[in-house]
């Protein structure tokens, strides 16, 4: 048996506002760059200590830094 879509109780039609896409739905952007999501192996201590400090904050913040010391230094 198929399922029903539902139903506006008022007129019998379909709910406005329910299902598709909709303005302002969905999670908000970081920032101005888009982000890209992508898999890192590393050692269970490694997880552990990056999941206690906030795991895309400190990433995010140890990668900037990296960045910042090697444009000072490159030979680095």
């Amino acid at each position: 048996m198929a399922k029903q879509a539902s139903k506006n109780p008022a007129w019998g039609g379909p709910r406005p506002g329910f299902g598709g896409k909709q303005p302002g739905a969905g999670r908000k952007p970081l920032g101005e760059n888009k982000k890209i999501s992508k898999v890192v192996t590393l050692s269970p201590d490694m997880w552990k200590i990056i999941d206690e400090r906030g795991r895309s904050e400190f990433i995010r913040t140890a990668v900037e830094e990296k960045l910042e010391k090697e444009k000072a230094d490159p030979t680095q």
